[in-house]
């Protein structure tokens, strides 16, 4: 191999075993974790430059590492078209355009502030936009988790095929909402 090829990074599949799923369970918890940190944030309603800091790396998180790792993971599943191409993409589409308005309004709020002040303060109801992106993100990374789980569940046989089709036409429907 010359210098300058690259080496493909070796992806665990299901003939690894209870490692694959021990790392999709990891996958999962990661995203599990960014929720919590999410929902704390909005449920503290402060917005200052602690919190700026926090959700624009989880924003740079999300686009750079987990969206990432689920697209490798879906890209090695024979059955994703079968089974959840339109729930996935719609999610993700949704969230990449949803962070890029929210870091664009986090920005702006910055950008606007008081650069005489050491920090920047305000309630999260005050920056009406900035709230709302918060919590149709967060609905779009609950569906996500929800759509993982599933995925997970069924690959380890936890649920049928068809309980795992009526739980992602569930997630379907209420992306129609």
């Amino acid at each position: 191999m010359s210098e300058y090829e690259m080496d493909e990074d070796a992806f665990l599949s299901m003939a690894d075993g209870d490692e694959y799923f021990d790392y999709l369970h990891e996958i999962n918890d990661e995203l599990r974790l960014l929720l919590d940190v999410w929902n704390k944030v909005s449920e503290s309603n402060e917005f200052n430059s602690y919190v700026y800091i926090q959700l624009t790396g989880i924003i740079k998180y999300i686009k750079n590492r987990l969206f990432p790792l689920y697209l490798t993971f879906f890209g090695h599943d024979e059955n994703f078209v079968n089974d959840l191409y339109p729930e996935y993409m719609d999610i993700h589409l949704m969230t990449l355009f949803l962070l890029d308005k929210l870091q664009y309004q986090l920005d702006e709020a910055i950008i606007k502030w008081d650069m005489t002040e050491a920090i920047v303060v305000d309630e999260l109801t005050n920056l009406g936009t900035i709230n709302y992106y918060i919590n149709l993100i967060n609905v779009q990374l609950t569906l996500l988790h929800q759509v993982f789980t599933a995925k997970i569940k069924l690959m380890e046989g936890v649920l049928s095929q068809k309980q795992f089709d009526l739980e992602i036409d569930k997630i379907h429907r209420s992306l129609d909402i």
